[in-house]
């Protein structure tokens, strides 16, 4: 077992140190020594460190002068026994009883790894714990870590890596741990295990709360990091209610803004209002005017004559969006390139964060942000979904489960968009789901995507005449979505980490289906179904008969990715009206809550417990519940939830136990 060097550096903290020791002794991998290093307290802090060191033979206290936090810190680990692994825990702070377990078994298992991080939750000063820290979902790169701390706690690292940096740096007043981060980014690899394995308390006296001196500190290590790094000439620091990272001015890269635009003349102002509000600095914004015949050609003339940033204005002939955005790339001159409906917005610092994040991280060939579903009437708005966060899973998968995200959600390299410009990604013959198209062939290329937090756009429904009508009949979107699963599967040959479930996913059936049986009769935990034509029987237990059953309430033929999407929204209705009569108004409320109830219901975790029975006619709830259950058939959430019933489907189909429509 390889032992572990544990410090607790500690200045008159004795209301919250036997909390943080405790923590320690609580471990349930017990090889390590801890040192608790105290840095001249006025209180009782030695006097409760030497209790418990009386009673366990791992604990060794130093009561020294008092020279402050990173001083403290760096002797305190020199002081330390020369064991191969490190950490330290804050005075006022806890640790979860397997944080040791857990880290020492990643880097005993990957000697590659230099440090492993965890997630933490935060808690109050009486001990309160909430929920996880706002670090927590910000990806790790060495790039980032320039400007965001999401190294934050519990960290474990190895000793020679601490001493090949020159360890803790003294001579920093604050912001030691985010410096000395810095340093280890630089020569090793560091790792995220996304476990709460830390309680960072928050109250009055934390060193963190002086918002001003800490960010002075902070930008010094980040500035002295750019300079190690060679990035000092390109890049430079900016302060101001926190670090950003920019490129000095005349090192901006071009971004192409592409619009398609037919009879937009209610949207494109809006549209081309939030492009010149981007804060980046070299952008071309390009209009295709694909054969408006209300007044747009008008409209874009009037506002191309103030426009504060460089507008152009071009005409398609061939009518259709894809061919618009087609004519666009063939005009576009940008080093990136920046998708764009007429009816849409970029919130201001959009382009430039993702931006910065593609310069800085070459690997990647285009990177990805949030957005706001905003669904209007008579131009008020009268719902907002938000959708916050990277993919669950990988990007092709996702794509293939269609979570979706909008176009503009995108920045592209240019090399990305030649090549999907060869392979006919906007293609012309597709009448919808082009976005879907487009970025799925995107991944089967295999190009890399990076999730940009608060890189936001907001996607429209309902301000204005779309290039795409939402009266497309059923049966053409359908057509459209079998040739494009063809063009799919022909595609990934080439794509190397081809999975089961994406090979699924690709040969999905495009035909419309519908259930040939019926229940006839109910057991305990499932049920019998009998085909219609054969009257053969057989028997379905928990989650799978709980969807057929609820399938049956269905009518209708779709194919069998809108009929798991049916069925979701159904149980998911159901799941929530539960938990109101059940748990509550505020119960109802939580996502989190009602999403692992539908889980139970779908058999994708135990079902300890009550588990939400049928329910069947209307049932009288507030407006925002109500609101909760009504959201859009082809809202892109609950993708493991559809993937699941989708399965069941398939297998239904499979054993031709479905009835199909031509």
């Amino acid at each position: 077992m390889t032992p572990v060097s544990i410090v607790i550096t500690n200045y008159n903290r004795d209301r919250y140190l036997a909390e943080a020791i405790k923590s320690v002794l609580s471990q349930t991998y017990p090889h390590f020594e801890l040192l608790i290093w105290d840095d001249g307290s006025t209180d009782d802090s030695v006097k409760i460190a030497q209790s418990y060191a009386k009673q366990d033979s791992r604990i060794r206290v130093i009561a020294a002068n008092h020279q402050g936090l990173s001083s403290s810190l760096s002797q305190a680990i020199a002081a330390t026994p020369n064991h191969p692994y490190l950490c330290w825990v804050d005075s006022d702070d806890m640790i979860a009883p397997t944080a040791l377990a857990e880290t020492v078994a990643i880097l005993d298992a990957q000697p590659q790894i230099g440090m492993i991080y965890t997630d933490y939750r935060v808690m109050d000063e009486a001990g309160q714990v909430g929920g996880l820290g706002s670090r927590c979902e910000k990806p790790y790169s060495p790039q980032r870590l320039l400007v965001d701390f999401m190294i934050f706690h519990f960290r474990l690292l190895r000793r020679p890596v601490y001493e090949q940096v020159g360890g803790i740096d003294p001579t920093f007043e604050r912001a030691e741990d985010y410096d000395l981060c810095l340093k280890l980014s630089e020569v090793t690899q560091i790792a995220h295990l996304r476990r709460p394995l830390y309680f960072y308390r928050r109250h009055q006296q934390n060193v963190t709360n002086n918002d001003l001196e800490m960010l002075r500190w902070t930008y010094r290590a980040s500035q002295q990091a750019l300079q190690r790094r060679g990035m000092d000439e390109r890049y430079e620091i900016r302060i101001s209610s926190e670090l950003k990272l920019q490129m000095k001015r005349e090192q901006w890269p071009l971004v192409s803004i592409i619009i398609p635009c037919y009879n937009a003349v209610k949207t494109i102002e809006g549209c081309l209002n939030s492009c010149f509000e981007q804060v980046y600095p070299n952008l071309e914004i390009l209009v295709v005017n694909n054969n408006s015949t209300d007044q747009t050609a008008e409209l874009l003339a009037q506002i191309a004559e103030t426009a504060p940033r460089s507008l152009r204005i071009v005409d398609c002939s061939e009518r259709g969006a894809n061919p618009a955005r087609n004519y666009g790339w063939l005009q576009a001159t940008g080093d990136y390139i920046q998708w764009l409906d007429a009816d849409d917005y970029l919130m201001p610092e959009k382009i430039m964060r993702q931006v910065m994040v593609l310069e800085q991280e070459t690997v990647y060939d285009l990177a990805y942000g949030d957005w706001q579903w905003c669904f209007y009437q008579q131009q008020e708005q009268i719902q907002r979904l938000e959708f916050v966060g990277p993919f669950k899973n990988d990007w092709l998968l996702e794509l293939l489960m269609d979570n979706w995200r909008p176009s503009h959600t995108y920045l592209l390299r240019r090399h990305a968009a030649e090549r999907l410009y060869q392979l006919s990604a906007w293609n012309p013959m597709t009448r919808a789901a082009m976005d879907r198209e487009y970025f799925t062939l995107a991944a089967l290329q295999g190009f890399q995507a990076v999730y940009v937090a608060e890189s936001l756009v907001q996607y429209n429904s309902g301000l204005g005449t779309s290039q795409i009508t939402q009266s497309t009949p059923y049966e053409v979107r359908v057509q459209s979505l079998k040739g494009m699963y063809q063009r799919f599967q022909a595609q990934a040959q080439r794509y190397k980490t081809l999975e089961p479930v994406h090979q699924l996913l690709l040969e999905q059936s495009w035909e419309l289906w519908q259930p040939a049986f019926s229940v006839v009769k109910q057991t305990g935990q499932g049920c019998w179904l009998q085909h219609e034509q054969t009257g053969e029987q057989i028997e379905l237990q928990g989650s799978e008969a709980r969807i057929v059953e609820t399938w049956l309430q269905l009518p209708g033929a779709f194919t069998l990715e809108d009929q798991a999407r049916r069925i979701v929204q159904r149980l998911w209705r159901e799941v929530v009206l539960w938990v109101r009569q059940t748990r509550g108004l505020e119960a109802a409320l939580d996502s989190q809550v009602a999403a692992m109830e539908l889980s139970k219901v779908l058999g994708l975790v135990p079902a300890e417990g009550e588990v939400c029975p049928p329910m069947v006619g209307q049932v009288q709830v507030e407006p925002e519940v109500a609101a909760r259950v009504k959201m859009p058939l082809s809202v892109p959430r609950f993708g493991k939830e559809r993937l699941r019933v989708l399965m069941v489907l398939e297998q239904l189909r499979k054993e031709e136990r479905l009835s199909s429509r031509a």
